[in-house]
């Protein structure tokens, strides 16, 4: 017996590669999670007065990441032991050419349910932020942003008007089970009327957002001093009562009020929808568009 279990020993030294290659491929525990912990929306406060346009933001979602501010196309976003990869970058500034279509990489050095630390891994994702002085920093230090409510929402409908240039134009309702009704007016990718289904990890993604804002100092309407801009507004039905609130330009609301709109102009994008004629029939609240006081 003492024979038989001593062939079944392993060298010491072949013990140590296998220990040693096994470690190399795990991830800690706070890792392994990261991918999970990092689903939200994220901000950098950055030195200035006005409150929106001194965040830098990050919003994630299952796969997809709005990055560096909350408007713009979806970009896929991946997370590789504590390397978070923005997979295809996208210049929100437009007039950076140099940095459109390239992967950022960070390196996670915090994050938990209140903090995120990120420290850029190459020279592009660097120069992303060095697009200003207010944003000239070798490490991204956000936090998340916190619940301001427990609304539970019951419908909410949401439009956004043409401006100069090529803005895209919807009005959109969705009631608490998902079922979505779109009118794409012009420089949208579907026009007319249609109907569909939104699928239930987006409707969380709306209602966390919605729970982010301060409705109870949520003024009816931010106005900016130009003109030729386009113009957003939300009007949501919850058991605590009835919101509504609209922007015209994107620059004096709240950057949670903005990060709702910016996520609705885009979420038809990621439903099944079906030409239907009889949509506009079953809207119940688009006559709040033309109510703003």
């Amino acid at each position: 017996m003492k024979r038989l279990f001593e062939r079944k020993k392993v060298p010491g030294s072949i013990m140590f590669i296998i220990l040693a290659f096994g470690c190399s491929n795990m991830e800690t525990g706070a890792q392994s999670g990261y991918a999970r912990l990092i689903k939200g929306d994220w901000i950098t406060e950055l030195p200035g007065d006005n409150e929106y346009h001194n965040m830098l933001t990050f919003s994630f979602q299952d796969t997809l990441v709005s990055y560096p501010f909350s408007h713009g196309r979806l970009t896929r976003y991946t997370v590789l032991s504590d390397t978070l990869i923005i997979e295809k970058g996208e210049d929100r500034l437009r007039y950076v050419d140099s940095l459109r279509h390239i992967p950022y990489r960070y390196k996670i050095l915090k994050l938990n349910s209140k903090e995120l630390q990120l420290s850029p891994l190459t020279l592009e994702t660097k120069e992303l932020l060095k697009f200003s002085r207010r944003m000239n920093f070798k490490t991204v230090n956000t936090r998340r942003i916190d619940q301001k409510n427990d609304l539970s929402i019951d419908r909410i409908a949401f439009y956004s008007s043409m401006c100069y240039g090529t803005c895209p134009s919807i009005y959109l309702e969705i009631d608490k089970n998902g079922n979505f009704l779109f009118h794409g007016r012009a420089f949208t990718d579907m026009d007319g009327l249609y109907r569909g289904k939104l699928p239930e990890s987006e409707l969380v993604i709306i209602e966390r957002k919605i729970r982010n804002i301060d409705f109870e100092n949520l003024k009816k309407d931010y106005q900016v001093n130009w003109t030729d801009d386009q113009t957003c507004g939300i009007k949501v039905i919850t058991d605590k009562g009835v919101f509504s609130s609209n922007a015209y330009g994107s620059y004096e609301e709240p950057y949670t009020l903005r990060l709702l709109f910016d996520k609705l102009i885009e979420v038809y994008k990621q439903v099944e929808l079906k030409p239907d004629s009889t949509v506009a029939d079953d809207f119940l609240l688009e006559t709040f568009e033309y109510d703003r006081d």
